[in-house]
């Protein structure tokens, strides 16, 4: 099984598992109007709900192994890095590096003009975050492939 595929099953089992619990937990009591009516039982749910959760441990654990192996954790992590700096960055780059309000100092004089500048090279930011966003897309471009190529390890 190659990564990916393994992927796409952990992806499979979440919505298997969202749904087992969903109904788990719509049920968990049940008030009995008829005494001739029998009292659902969700044992089964539940021991099908245990297997996937464990299944899905499985091919995680599989997964991380591989990518450890493989060399592939350094650029997860770089990636997440990456977001990160976006994320924080990103709000920055709206700014202007020098914008003019008016602003009244009284209420009978006209309106002053202030200047407000950026404390920071908005342009420089608004840089850094594009490079960012092109190694993730070459990062994510690679992993991809790799993703396709590399067998889960066992």
């Amino acid at each position: 099984m190659k990564i990916a595929e393994a992927l796409v099953r952990i992806k499979d089992i979440k919505g298997k598992l969202a749904s087992l619990l969903a109904n788990i937990s719509i049920e968990q009591n049940y008030e009995q109007i008829d005494v001739n009516e029998p009292v659902p039982n969700k044992d089964q749910e539940i021991e099908d709900f245990c297997f996937l959760t464990q299944d899905l441990a499985d091919l995680k654990a599989k997964i991380n192994k591989t990518n450890t192996e493989h060399g592939l954790t350094e650029k997860i992590y770089r990636m997440e890095a990456l977001r990160s700096i976006i994320k924080q960055l990103e709000g920055m780059t709206h700014a202007k590096q020098r914008t003019v309000r008016l602003h009244r100092v009284d209420y009978t004089g006209p309106a002053t003009q202030i200047y407000v500048y950026a404390t920071y090279d908005v342009c420089k930011v608004l840089n850094r975050v594009e490079n960012a966003r092109l190694e993730i897309r070459a990062l994510d471009l690679e992993l991809q492939r790799l993703n396709w190529e590399i067998d889960l390890e066992e």
